[in-house]
């Protein structure tokens, strides 16, 4: 987020968490922490982060926010499937784009502004993702036309529609050619001279 909407974004941020989940307690209506091995993955990105842990408590698992974590700490360099919200201040588009490229390629870039402004034109040119979305974080996996999937470390191939039948079919390659003697195919045979 840009520097100067950091204090306002934060607290609109605090707001939502306490209205939607009840400050943590909704459970009911959070997703689920699959087994105690992930509990206390995701409870040791909360203790080893760098930043500023702006929301939640590296103790307890809830909905928690860290601001401006290394970007070499495990929170930043590991997947994190859980209810952690990574923040990261910024002076201006280059900046993003920069730590944008400083980590592996990520599956999804989201970018939350003017789509047609030259931010986000910049943000195309200059980063390379899985995919670029804007203004928007669900919709696209949900779509069945726009293929889904990453680059490098964040994956390979593409599924969804047209390019999901791709990845998970064996093209197979047949070629015929026909038993010629004539002019190219007579080349490839000795003896060889100036001629053939």
């Amino acid at each position: 987020m840009h520097d100067s909407v950091s204090t306002k974004l934060l607290a609109l941020l605090q707001k939502y968490i306490k209205e939607f989940w009840d400050d943590g307690k909704n459970k009911r209506d959070m997703g689920k922490i699959i087994n105690s091995f992930h509990l206390d993955r995701l409870t040791a990105l909360l203790r080893n982060h760098g930043g500023s842990l702006i929301y939640g408590s590296d103790s307890s698992l809830k909905p928690s926010i860290v601001l401006n974590p290394s970007l070499s700490s495990p929170l930043m360099c590991e997947e994190i499937f859980g209810p952690i919200l990574p923040v990261l201040t910024i002076r201006d588009i280059k900046d993003a784009v920069t730590l944008i490229n400083h980590q592996e390629k990520p599956l999804v870039v989201y970018y939350f502004g003017a789509h047609f402004g030259a931010n986000f034109r910049y943000l195309q040119d200059h980063t390379s993702s899985g995919a670029l979305i804007s203004n928007e974080t669900m919709f696209h996996l949900g779509n069945s036309d726009m293929p889904f999937g990453g680059v490098g470390m964040s994956g390979y191939g593409r599924y969804h529609g047209f390019e999901g039948f791709k990845a998970f079919s064996n093209c197979k390659s047949v070629m015929h050619k026909p038993p010629l003697t004539m002019f190219p195919y007579n080349q490839a045979y000795p003896p060889y001279s100036k001629t053939r």
